[in-house]
């Protein structure tokens, strides 16, 4: 009996040609040939064989018009076909292409397809789609809808669907409205999930189900397996490559006409929108410009000026910290309710105390490191404002907005008095570290005071009661720092106690990888919670999780201030003032190897390789997770927080340092 054959119509670039060529040939049952066009295909058929009609671009070359002679050679020879997103086809009625909608995702509609289960979900990100309809007796396989979730839809499979794969009455023909051949150009994923799919359909097409699942190198993938070795360099190469990534891919020259004339300066681009169009490009975020990104930025240059004397790196740290302080985001009137204050982005008038905060950390670091002091009266009088617009409980409102809290010359006094309490470390605590600082430095008894009450009140409170931002992991990340701090100022027990409680509760979400996982706390106290409908998934704010369980770990809200807290509260710990044994130790070393795993690589995409994408699934190994985080999902790319906050506490680790000492140091000089 002669070994099943499948022929692929399609150019030699394929993707799925690709990668079965470079397959070996005993994985499968069958055999597989490339032909250029149909005419080829049914030149070479054999009763029995398998045609496969792909689309090698989208949308612009479309699979050829299908004709009748396909169909009377289908039957005579008793062949299975495979039509990739078609022009036309007799029986059919099929639409004009277009682009698939941020937020829709694949789900599989049958118990019947490469071992999936029903409302497994899958991503073709922003592919091209065509409708299309069969006749009756069509059997929906894959659709394109909105549905919320990690992996599968918990809320079942809207009524509003587009067919996406379907087999059409008698067995023999399977249509897909969409080019599911390009799925590595197109970064579809999971891998595992559309190799199993393929594997399903190359299966189906030579007549031998139960093949092995196609698999291949994402174009886009962690440039480490989990149990790899890595080398004693590998810290500092991570370090070597994202600071290249931040400076050929991140900074850029911004035109300003405020001032009535033309400046240009140097900035720092917010990074990747987490959307994959159909060619694995994303878009480049540069506006709004925001001066969290720019000064962490320029800590991680100042931190790589130290270690290459490369004098470009100074200069280019410099002038993203003058542009931090500048009238771009800090109003100079002394007199305005705003004064000190760093804007969220310029003109908005929204002033995070998180960000600020961060932004004062990034400053000092840098001015240490560079021996600079210019930016260190102005860090001291944004500290002191973000202070003063602080409650007489020790917390802040999130954000405090010049139209509404901050209108009138009388703003200052009145928010100062508020009894205003959110236990929520993602917004209050890295303020509760720099008041933390100033106090080591100047004595004032108030700023010990206002973190002190604070982070009695957040450690009197359970960790599932807390006001938790994007999921309880980060809160749990975020507390390690001023707790850190707080041991360090007072030697006071309690406050170990404290410090070593919280490293204990972050240490119990730390998966064998090194990868911290996402948890969730009470939804009721959840600021941004996993949409609870299908319609709402890619419309706000949200986890990389639609539950506890879900394997994923967040590289922006969480992994960066793990890493730091921990790295600080081991150096806390140990009575040399820098990190050594310990749990907190242990703990530091694991993530930085699992970062060190997880840095992006890319041939395909050199303006992402080298850097940290936003959602890691810890079993899978690769880039995935709920992406209903508006604009910001599982596949976006963070300048700041986390492709500078992570390399920054990487080289604290070379050098044996920490960023308290520079902070100090900073302060102090």
């Amino acid at each position: 009996m002669p070994t099943p054959r499948v022929l692929l119509c399609c150019r030699s670039d394929n993707d799925l040609w690709q990668v079965l060529d470079s397959t070996p040939a005993t994985d499968r049952a069958y055999q597989v040939h490339r032909v250029d066009d149909v005419t080829a295909a049914l030149a070479q058929a054999r009763p029995g064989d398998g045609i496969a009609v792909l689309a090698d671009q989208c949308p612009d070359d479309r699979a050829s018009e299908i004709g009748a002679e396909l169909w009377q050679r289908t039957e005579a020879l008793g062949l299975r076909v495979y039509l990739e997103h078609p022009s036309a086809v007799p029986g059919l009625v099929v639409a004009a292409p277009t682009a698939v909608a941020e937020g829709v995702r694949v789900v599989v509609t049958t118990d019947d397809l490469a071992g999936l289960d029903r409302d497994t979900i899958l991503a073709t990100h922003r592919s091209w789609a065509c409708a299309w309809s069969g006749p009756e007796g069509t059997t929906e396989l894959l659709a394109l809808a909105r549905v919320a979730g990690y992996d599968t839809a918990p809320y079942g499979l809207p009524v509003d669907r587009q067919v996406l794969l379907a087999e059409l009455a008698g067995g023999t023909v399977r249509v897909a409205g969409g080019a599911l051949s390009r799925f590595v150009t197109g970064r579809y994923g999971p891998a595992r999930a559309w190799g199993a799919v393929w594997a399903d359909l190359l299966g189906w097409l030579a007549g031998t189900p139960g093949n092995v699942p196609l698999a291949w190198r994402p174009s886009v993938a962690p440039r480490h397996q989990r149990t790899a070795p890595v080398s004693p360099d590998a810290e500092a190469n991570a370090v070597a490559e994202v600071t290249r990534w931040l400076r050929t891919q991140m900074l850029f020259l911004r035109e300003d006409y405020s001032t009535g004339r033309k400046v240009s300066h140097l900035a720092a681009s917010e990074g990747f929108a987490s959307l994959i169009r159909h060619d694995g490009s994303q878009h480049r975020r540069s506006e709004p410009l925001r001066a969290d990104c720019c000064a962490e930025a320029a800590m991680v240059l100042a931190q790589s000026w130290q270690r290459t004397g490369d004098p470009e790196e100074r200069a280019e740290a410099e002038s993203l910290l003058d542009l931090v302080w500048s009238p771009t985001f800090c109003d100079p009137d002394p007199d305005s309710p705003t004064h000190g204050l760093v804007d969220w982005a310029p003109g908005w008038g929204v002033f995070y105390g998180d960000d600020n905060a961060r932004i004062i950390l990034a400053t000092l670091m840098a001015a240490a490191i560079l021996g600079e002091d210019r930016w260190t009266g102005p860090a001291t009088v944004c500290l002191e404002a973000n202070l003063a617009t602080t409650g007489r409980r020790g917390f802040r409102r999130p954000n405090l907005r010049t139209q509404v809290h901050l209108a009138d010359p009388e703003a200052r006094a009145r928010i100062a008095q508020e009894d205003f309490v959110e236990i929520a470390p993602h917004h209050q605590a890295y303020l509760w570290a720099c008041s933390l600082l100033l106090h080591q430095v100047g004595g004032e008894p108030r700023h010990l005071d206002l973190a002190l009450a604070g982070l009695r009140a957040t450690m009197a409170t359970p960790p599932e009661q807390w006001c938790w931002t994007n999921g309880l992991s980060q809160e749990l990340a975020r507390i390690l720092l001023p707790l850190a701090f707080l041991w360090r100022t007072t030697g006071e027990e309690e406050h170990r106690e404290w410090l070593e409680r919280a490293v204990d509760a972050l240490a119990a979400l730390v998966d064998e990888s090194g990868g911290v996982r996402e948890v969730l706390g009470d939804l009721s106290t959840g600021r941004y919670a996993p949409p609870t409908r299908n319609e709402s998934y890619g419309t706000d704010e949200a986890p990389l999780v639609q539950a506890n369980g879900d394997p994923a770990c967040d590289l922006l809200y969480t992994m960066p201030f793990a890493l730091l807290g921990l790295h600080e509260a081991a150096a806390a710990l140990d009575e040399s003032g820098v990190p050594g044994s310990g749990a907190a130790a242990a703990l530091t070393d694991r993530l930085a190897g699992f970062l060190v795993r997880v840095q992006s690589t890319s041939q395909a995409h050199p303006e992402l390789a080298g850097c940290w994408l936003r959602g890691f699934d810890l079993d899978k190994w690769e880039y995935w997770g709920s992406s209903a985080d508006a604009g910001w999902g599982a596949w976006c790319v963070e300048s700041g927080w986390t492709n500078t906050w992570i390399p920054a506490v990487l080289t604290l680790r070379a050098r044996a340092t920490t960023l308290h000492d520079l902070a100090l140091a900073a302060l102090r000089r």
